[in-house]
């Protein structure tokens, strides 16, 4: 009894050392970042601490919308400002927004410090499943000490749905492992993940295959999948039938394109952005091409057309398109931005944009015919190793693209271990069945379940999202990390019985 006492305080103790610990060096690390951005990109910087991005306004101003008007929107005036983005993370800024009375600074301040508090708990919740899963507390604190590394909390201080999901992701797995019977809170949390981000039904997918797969309990696997879709359900039919239906898939995940703007985000662009993703799905490039050729049309500027849409598409696409279609192209996509104001008023699309955007989708289809090994194969493959080998170190010292030896050191050696982990966590469920490896039911349960998780979404990253931010995989990292370390243990605990191990074998 008292030997149980005394496991239990030193748990109790470590959780509050790991807890206080991460706020201190979250908070120490946010403060580096921002004064080296306070002061070499001052853009990026606010005053409240919170960094400046170009999401940032569309998660912000619908909630701030909702308490000033009553209405849930973006700032803009198109239909599209109505349902931009689920509203899961616009919720859980709205209560700091009321609380800041408007203050752009206080409320700033709010939600700085609640999601520092907020991600705290990451190293809390590692090293709680972690000694679920492994039985040893030495090796849970030390997976615990590790997930204190900044990197894996490195958006607390965006305005970004990254700043919340990687602790949704973390709770959930958690009530699987070790309270797998709270149906009720599991499917509420998991429903609340789906608003925050959508693309995370994959979680809710994966849970209900590998849950049936292990355990035939068709009632828990309902009753979690009703309370899982039932949010975004709803918030659908209210953009759906309430607002607007969409004309495609699409955009039911990221509604962004819209016959009311009355900027570039319309039929063509969405057209265009397909095409250009089968060469280069780097999105910053994209997105730049446009506010820099967007600025010169509307300023009334002489634009080079081949130079430009050479530059937009790449040596690839152009030389498949040759000069004068590319010419042909860029000049139609141009003219048609003159005449968005007539069509954005009337709320449709004008006969030049759906003439462009259909023409575009035939050359998609013509280009992926003729590239098959390249479109479906090296690109995406391109796309997963650089997601796959990277450092995902975020303060603002690695804004600039020039590193320093030492930053260029510890890239590489965060990139190598990230890599590691990947491949060990989706690999994890061969290596532990053809390895004999000794998992109990809830460890084995766990390699399962992040293996074909990671799996799914790294493909739906690579090889049908296309273009990507590296954020988009941070909320994965501490799971391919634990995966990862629970293999690694077991491997090390066979080893250190080589007698055992060749008897469990025979």
């Amino acid at each position: 009894m008292t030997e149980k006492k005394k496991g239990n305080q030193s748990v109790r103790f470590t959780l509050l050392f790991l807890f206080l610990f991460s706020t201190i060096v979250q908070f120490c690390y946010q403060e580096s970042s921002n004064n080296y951005a306070s002061v070499h990109f001052k853009h990026r910087n606010s005053q409240s601490g919170l960094v400046k991005s170009g999401d940032g306004p569309s998660y912000l101003n619908p909630p701030l919308n909702f308490l000033t008007t009553g209405q849930w929107k973006d700032a803009g005036n198109d239909r599209s400002s109505y349902y931009l983005r689920a509203p899961g993370y616009g919720l859980f800024l709205a209560p700091h927004i009321a609380i800041g009375v408007n203050e752009r600074n206080v409320f700033g301040v709010l939600i700085r410090f609640s999601q520092l508090f907020l991600n705290a708990i990451v190293p809390v919740l590692v090293f709680l499943i972690f000694f679920k899963l492994s039985n040893s507390y030495r090796s849970a604190l030390l997976v615990g000490v590790m997930a204190l590394a900044p990197v894996f909390t490195a958006y607390s201080n965006y305005l970004l749905s990254e700043a919340v999901t990687p602790v949704l992701l973390l709770s959930i797995l958690y009530l699987m492992i070790q309270r797998p019977k709270w149906s009720l809170l599991l499917g509420t949390l998991i429903g609340y993940l789906v608003l925050v981000r959508p693309a995370f039904l994959l979680v809710l997918l994966v849970i209900m295959v590998v849950h049936w797969l292990y355990h035939r309990d068709w009632r828990y696997l309902i009753t979690i999948s009703v309370l899982a879709t039932l949010p975004w359900g709803i918030w659908e039919w209210r953009s759906q039938v309430h607002e607007k239906p969409f004309d495609s898939i699409e955009q039911v995940f990221h509604p962004i394109y819209d016959a009311s703007n009355s900027d570039y985000w319309r039929l063509p662009h969405q057209s265009l952005y397909s095409l250009v993703k089968l060469s280069n799905p780097e999105p910053i490039h994209f997105h730049q091409w446009h506010k820099t050729q967007w600025k010169s049309v509307r300023n009334g500027e002489k634009v080079d057309t081949l130079k430009v849409m050479k530059q937009l598409f790449g040596p690839a696409i152009s030389l498949f398109l040759g000069n004068d279609k590319l010419v042909g192209i860029g000049s139609a996509y141009f003219q048609t931005w003159t005449e968005i104001p007539i069509w954005s008023s009337k709320q449709q699309h004008s006969p030049k944009e759906i003439k462009l955007a259909a023409m575009l989708r035939q050359v998609k289809i013509n280009y992926v015919k003729q590239n098959v090994w390249d479109t479906q194969v090296l690109v995406p493959m391109k796309v997963l190793s650089g997601l796959l080998f990277h450092s995902y170190v975020n303060h603002s010292t690695y804004w600039e693209t020039d590193y320093s030896g030492g930053q260029r050191l510890i890239s590489i050696i965060l990139s190598s271990f990230f890599f590691s982990c990947f491949v060990l966590a989706v690999l994890g469920p061969f290596i532990v069945r053809t390895q004999y490896l000794k998992l109990s039911g809830h460890a084995l349960f766990f390699i399962d379940l992040v293996a074909a998780f990671l799996a799914g979404y790294l493909f739906y990253l690579s090889w049908i999202q296309r273009g990507v931010e590296k954020r988009y995989l941070y909320p994965a990292l501490l799971l391919a990390v634990l995966a990862a370390s629970v293999i690694v243990l077991q491997v090390l605990r066979r080893s250190a019985k080589p007698d055992a191990s060749s008897n469990s074998r025979a």
